[in-house]
């Protein structure tokens, strides 16, 4: 398996969609969405929470699981938007705590989820988008989604947010990378891409002190490049990306 996996995380209209949108234009990613409304649960999930929940998010698993398959045995570096991790560590939790799953059936998803992600390597880089409430909820009601998204309060977008904190402060499979995403960034999507790009490469090289000496390279131009991209990234925004491998 060589493709790689970057999943971009974050509450409802963090901007996710977005993000892998203009990182596949500007660094050549594929995209892998989700599309709930292609999901055969979804609708009646919608309808009736608690009757259709544990079926819904199931199936999710499933297919988010057959996508993840799919991209490790391509050459390619696939994009989610969310992805197999936020749809259990968020979503599931939330459910569960909204009272449309019963303690056995959130058991069994969890049973499900690490045994799935003991079989699929975990992503190789997760972003993760932080927004303010107001913000969220200007792009929420613009959505015009007929989905259970629409039902989402502003306390449970702030549930969601805590969530994504707890979650992403324990985990140590990937590393993240965390940026604020209020603004238009369509002017920054190449700072972006290479940033990201940036990233991965050094995820696939061995580190510089397990090299000889004759074999560690020296800064390129590209690299330092991308340095003053990342600096430029952080002036516009107002907010320095972190990278955190722990």
């Amino acid at each position: 398996m060589s493709g790689k996996i970057i999943a971009i995380v974050g509450n409802i209209g963090s901007g996710k969609t977005t993000l892998a949108r203009l990182l596949c234009a500007h660094a050549g990613f594929t995209p892998c969405w989700e599309d709930p409304a292609a999901r055969p649960f979804q609708g009646a999930f919608v309808q009736q929470p608690p009757r259709w929940a544990l079926a819904n998010q199931l199936d999710f698993f499933l297919f988010r699981c057959e996508q993840e398959r799919l991209a490790r045995q391509s050459n390619a570096t696939v994009v989610f938007d969310g992805g197999f991790d936020q749809d259990f560590h968020v979503f599931t939790r939330h459910l569960s705590e909204q009272g449309h799953f019963t303690p056995a059936e959130f058991e069994l998803c969890r049973r499900f989820y690490t045994f799935a992600r003991a079989c699929l390597p975990p992503p190789d880089l997760l972003i993760r988008l932080t927004v303010d409430l107001p913000t969220l909820l200007a792009r929420k009601a613009a959505r015009g989604r007929p989905t259970y998204d629409q039902s989402i309060t502003p306390q449970q977008l702030a549930g969601f947010e805590q969530l994504l904190d707890e979650w992403l402060e324990a985990q140590t499979a990937s590393p993240l990378l965390q940026f604020a995403f209020t603004q238009d960034v369509q002017h920054m999507a190449e700072e972006i891409s290479a940033l990201i790009t940036h990233q991965l490469q050094l995820q696939s090289q061995p580190p510089q002190s397990q090299l000889p000496q004759s074999q560690q390279p020296p800064q390129s131009q590209l690299e330092q490049s991308q340095l003053e991209q990342l600096e430029q990234l952080q002036s516009e925004q107002g907010q320095q990306p972190q990278v955190d491998q722990s």
